[in-house]
């Protein structure tokens, strides 16, 4: 029912607003949507902010002072073309163009960092024929989104710009759009001195009431669940119309204009520190084992060093008890899978602390796991079993062999990590060096890129420097972490699919490459001045993401290879709690508590 909604809704939006396009346009409204790909202002950087059912990026034009959630400078947001009408994108540019180029703005530019996304709506204006436009999930009147993000097949542009909004934060939404005269539309939950404000300073306000609007679902609802976002409305006549330069100079005139709840619920998660958030995330995280794969391990080797870098011992305690039943020998650990074989890692750190029958039990299991790379008559096979090709399994194969060698002190583990990471890289490193996620598609799949550098920086950990492909295995890593290092968004995060910026920003392979990138820097592996920059827009990445009561934004689910870029675009991002990505979030903060612990404040 949401669905057809939405369709019908956008239908009858986009039919009459193509009236009013056709009506205003000089210029070929395809082009101008084009456009936007060349399209530069001095200060302002695009990016592309989601991706249409048809391919086409979604473009966002921001300061890179919009990051900067402590400044007293407020974010105001345009955005325009929500229902497939060219005028207020070509107003919008016009106007972010005059507003940082023209000095009789320089007042209200100090008041104000103003961002843009132009043309929200890019497939409904590029369709051949204007009758096209009403499909194509048209974001106008659906919000919030109810589809699944970000692979609704009639609203995904809708959910791009909804989340997006939220993780951007602003502390004003002006949604630009045409018609037949000019007014300013302010939303009935909006800041009462906002409103008040614009009333004083404008002609022609109203409230604004269209129940599903984006101004109207942002001052009731929080997207991305960060919070609440006062919202306008502004309708304009033409391209040429200063009607958004006087709405600005009018809100610069205010001497009470507040920040968003959104933008001081991202500043307020920006000041915890990682021993706060790693305390947060291990009291609904790491609590259980019930099967020997990698989502709970990692989640326990996370509350294991939270105990170690805090001194709780009652930590240590806890999760003792639950491995209990493996070590003493009561419940068995044969693993089945890759995801099987990596669960083990959390015996080979429980034995690096035990000691006794304990640590005895706990490097058996290991040793167990470990043997599979080894045939009946003791020789090295060319790879652990269950890689199933992915990327994923420098990871999952990787890390045990070296755990094992450390443990034990045979070479012999170690000789078959090599291998096994040989056998992998050749199957799945990209000439860029990146890794495509299996031999069926070139896409280069952010936790497909998580996996083998958390993978490479485990193993790394155990292997012995003297070692003959010790050195092999470092230049592996660095190599690695300078490709991801191009693909970094301006946030910190990378995205869904790491060369692809119109794909969403995802958590949980942002959490694995910035501690693979500390334990780097923390380790001497990779230089800290190259790096540094790196792993701490990575931290505040993964801080932004990380919210009350273990909720996270945008985790990737669980992903077998795909056959296609669109099919990595389709997977779905969890909102909320997830044990994936709460555990990586786990293990990052506990990283960056150490490193700090060891070298230096990370902020």
């Amino acid at each position: 029912m949401a669905r057809n909604a939405c369709f019908l809704v956008t239908s009858i939006a986009a039919f009459f607003t193509t009236a009013f396009t056709t009506a205003f346009t000089t210029a070929n409204d395809a082009d101008v949507v084009r456009g936007l790909e060349s399209w530069e202002v001095e200060h302002v950087f695009g990016r592309s902010i989601g991706v249409t059912r048809r391919d086409t990026p979604i473009r966002a034009w921001f300061p890179i002072g919009s990051f900067h959630y402590r400044s007293k400078r407020l974010q105001v947001l345009l955005v325009g073309g929500t229902e497939g009408e060219v005028l207020s994108t070509r107003a919008i540019q016009r106007t972010v163009e005059r507003y940082y180029h023209h000095g009789e703005f320089r007042k209200v530019y100090r008041r104000f960092w103003v961002s843009a996304v132009p043309c929200a709506n890019p497939d409904a204006i590029l369709a051949d024929d204007p009758k096209k436009r009403s499909g194509d999930g048209a974001p106008s009147r659906v919000y919030p989104p109810k589809g699944t993000a970000y692979n609704d097949p009639l609203c995904p542009e809708a959910i791009y710009l909804w989340r997006w909004i939220g993780m951007h934060a602003p502390d004003l939404v002006i949604e630009v759009r045409q018609g037949e005269e000019r007014s300013i539309a302010l939303a009935k939950h909006g800041r009462a001195g906002l409103i008040d404000q614009l009333r004083g300073s404008l002609e022609g306000t109203k409230d604004l009431s269209v129940a599903g609007s984006l101004g109207d679902a942002l001052s009731k609802h929080a997207p991305s669940e960060m919070g609440t976002i006062p919202a306008i409305e502004v309708t304009i006549t033409s391209s040429e119309d200063n009607f958004l330069l006087e709405v600005l100079t009018a809100l610069a005139k205010s001497d009470d204009l507040p920040k968003s709840p959104a933008r001081l619920e991202i500043a307020r998660r920006q000041e915890r520190s990682a021993i706060e958030i790693a305390e947060s995330l291990s009291r609904l995280y790491g609590h259980k084992l019930g099967k020997i794969v990698y989502i709970p391990a990692v989640a326990l080797m996370g509350r294991l060093g939270l105990g170690e870098v805090t001194s709780d011992g009652t930590i240590r305690l806890e999760v003792e008890k639950i491995l209990s039943p493996y070590l003493e020998g009561s419940k068995a650990s044969r693993p089945s899978s890759g995801s099987g074989l990596s669960g083990h890692l959390i015996f080979s750190d429980w034995a690096r602390k035990a000691t006794g029958k304990s640590r005895e039990s706990a490097i058996a299991r290991v040793r167990a796991v470990a043997d599979l790379a080894f045939d009946a008559g003791g020789k090295i096979k060319p790879s652990m079993p269950f890689h199933s090709e992915m990327s994923d399994a420098l990871f999952m194969g990787g890390p045990i062999l070296a755990a094992a060698g450390k443990l034990t002190g045979e070479r012999k583990y170690f000789d078959a990590c090599v291998q096994h990471l040989r056998t992998m890289r050749k199957l799945v490193l990209r000439d860029d060096g990146l890794y495509r996620h299996s031999p069926l598609d070139e896409t280069a799949w952010g936790r497909g890129n998580g996996f083998p550098a958390l993978g490479l920086a485990l193993c790394l950990e155990d292997f012995p420097e003297d070692h003959p492909a010790a050195r092999e295995l470092g230049q592996w890593f660095t190599a690695h972490l300078r490709a991801l290092e191009r693909w970094q968004s301006g946030s910190g995060a990378w995205h869904q699919v790491v060369d692809r910026r119109e794909s969403y920003r995802e958590l949980s392979s942002t959490a694995m490459i910035t501690f693979a990138t500390l334990r780097g820097m923390r380790r001497g592996w990779i230089p800290k001045r190259q790096f540094r920059t790196m792993a701490r827009m990575g931290w505040v990445a993964v801080k932004t993401r990380v919210g009350r009561d273990g909720r996270l934004v945008d985790v990737c689910t669980g992903t077998g290879k795909q056959r296609s870029l669109r099919a990595y675009f389709d997977r779905k991002a969890i909102l909320g709690r997830d044990d994936r990505g709460g555990a990586m979030a786990l293990l990052c903060a506990v990283e960056v508590a150490r490193y700090e612990k060891e070298h230096e404040p990370f902020r």
